[in-house]
C-alpha cells in the first residue's frame, strides 16, 4: 500500500511539474522574443611581432586586418529593445598574395556572450553600448610550393615534396569589447527584423605559439593577442506573433526552437 501511494504522490508531483512548466513556456513565448543573428565582421590586429619573425624567416607577413563571419541567437524582452546575444564568430586574414610559392594565413574562431542595452525610447531605432565578453582561439599556417616543378617530375620523384605546410595554434584568450552600435527595424509577416552596424575595441590576453596536434610550445615564440577595432555590419531577425496572420499565430520551422 506504501508503494502505491508513492507511485501516486510521484506521477502527481510529476503532473503538477509538467503543468507548472507548460504555463511557463506559453508565458515565455507572449514574454519573450528570441531570434537569429548574422554578421560581417572586420577587425583589426597588431601583428608586429609576429610578422617580424615570418620576414626573418623569408615568409610573407600577414595583413593587420581580418574579416568573417558571425552568427548567434538573440534573446530580449517584448517591451524591451534591449537584447542579449550569443555567437560564434570565424574570421581570418591572410598575405598580401604576391608571391605564389609561399603562403601564410591566420585564422581566429570566437565564442562570445553579450547584451546590448538599448538607450532610445524610439521603438524603430535602437542605440546602445554593448558589453561582450569570451574566448577566442588562432590558428596559423605557413606553407611553401614548388611552382617550378612539372607534372612528370612531380610523379617522378615521389619523395621530393612539391607542397609543405607547417600549422601553429594558440592557447586559449580571454577576451572583453567595449563598444556602440544603431539598428533599425523592419517588418515581415510573422517576423521582426534589425539592421545595423557597431562599432568598439576589443582585449584580450596573451599566448604564445605552439606546434598544432601535439600542443609543443615554441621558444621565443611571438605572443599573439586579438586587441584591435572592431566593426560589424549587424542583421537579426526575430519572430513576432504580433505582426503574424490570424491563422499562423505559433512559431513553426526553425523558430519554434527558439521560444
Amino acid at each position: 500500500m506504501r508503494n502505491i501511494n508513492v507511485v501516486v504522490f510521484t506521477i502527481l508531483v510529476t503532473l503538477f511539474s509538467l503543468r507548472v512548466e507548460a504555463q511557463s513556456y506559453r508565458d515565455t513565448t507572449n514574454v519573450w522574443r528570441s531570434g537569429f543573428y548574422f554578421s560581417i565582421p572586420v577587425q583589426t590586429l597588431n601583428l608586429t611581432d609576429l610578422n617580424r619573425q615570418l620576414r626573418e624567416a623569408g615568409q610573407p607577413e600577414i595583413l593587420t586586418a581580418m574579416t568573417g563571419i558571425s552568427m548567434g541567437f538573440t534573446n530580449r524582452h517584448r517591451d524591451q529593445n534591449s537584447y542579449g546575444l550569443t555567437q560564434f564568430s570565424l574570421l581570418s586574414t591572410f598575405d598580401d598574395e604576391n608571391d605564389p610559392s609561399r603562403d601564410t594565413r591566420l585564422v581566429v574562431g570566437k565564442f562570445s556572450f553579450s547584451g546590448q542595452y538599448d538607450i532610445l525610447s524610439n521603438p524603430k531605432w535602437l542605440a546602445y553600448p554593448y558589453l561582450r565578453l569570451g574566448f577566442s582561439m588562432a590558428r596559423l599556417r605557413v606553407s611553401t610550393i614548388d611552382t617550378t616543378t612539372t607534372f612528370m617530375s612531380s610523379v617522378r620523384f615521389l619523395g621530393s615534396p612539391d607542397y609543405v605546410q607547417k600549422k601553429y595554434t594558440s592557447g586559449v584568450l580571454l577576451n572583453g569589447e567595449l563598444g556602440a552600435g544603431i539598428e533599425r527595424q523592419f517588418s515581415f509577416p510573422g517576423t521582426t527584423g534589425f539592421i545595423g552596424i557597431s562599432a568598439g575595441y576589443e582585449l584580450s590576453t596573451g599566448a604564445d605559439w605552439q606546434i598544432a596536434d601535439i600542443n609543443y610550445l615554441l621558444a621565443n615564440s611571438p605572443n599573439f593577442r586579438t586587441n584591435g577595432l572592431v566593426v560589424e555590419l549587424r542583421i537579426r531577425l526575430e519572430y513576432n506573433p504580433l505582426t503574424a496572420p490570424e491563422d499562423d499565430k505559433k512559431p513553426k520551422g526553425l523558430y519554434r526552437f527558439f521560444q
